[in-house]
């Protein structure tokens, strides 16, 4: 089996029709155009033999994914004059500006309310410290107290 498993990360860029690779031998999926970057994780087993895994993405929370808003049919701007190019653009970029300092706000308070819930927590847990310091040095008295003066100290 796997005696020694050392892993590497490896990026991986594709530009046309030219596959480089920093690893060696790894060889991904083909893509038509474009540049993109795939992390690999290269486990190296005892001997030559590479087992090539692809990074996966960790979700942490179900939450923390955005929700996709439904995207709108494409428009064709040929038959657009260029105030009207203009002016969609601006429509386009205030409607932006506005989902953006909404999310800021909703992103505000959610911070607020997280740090009123911490700061309760953090109130009750030094509450209870010092509750239970104080029955700590109660029972510490108690047993001085029957053990006498010959008790060992604490």
């Amino acid at each position: 089996m796997l005696s020694s498993v050392e892993t590497q990360t490896t990026a991986i860029a594709r530009r046309g029709l030219g596959l480089e690779t920093l690893s060696g031998d790894a060889r991904p999926k083909q893509r038509r155009s474009g540049l993109y970057k795939r992390i690999l994780i290269v486990e190296r087993i005892e001997g030559n033999e590479t087992n090539v895994v692809p990074l996966k993405r960790k979700l942490s929370d179900a939450s923390s994914v955005a929700s996709k808003r439904p995207r709108a049919a494409p428009v064709s701007l040929v038959n657009l004059s260029d105030e009207e190019i203009a002016e969609r653009k601006k429509q386009q970029n205030r409607a932006a500006a506005l989902r953006y300092r909404q999310k800021l706000r909703e992103s505000r308070v959610s911070s607020n309310s997280a740090k009123q819930t911490l700061t309760q927590r953090n109130a009750y847990l030094r509450d209870e410290a010092e509750r239970l310091t104080s029955e700590c040095e109660v029972l510490r008295r108690l047993i001085f107290d029957k053990l006498g003066k010959n008790a060992p100290v604490f």
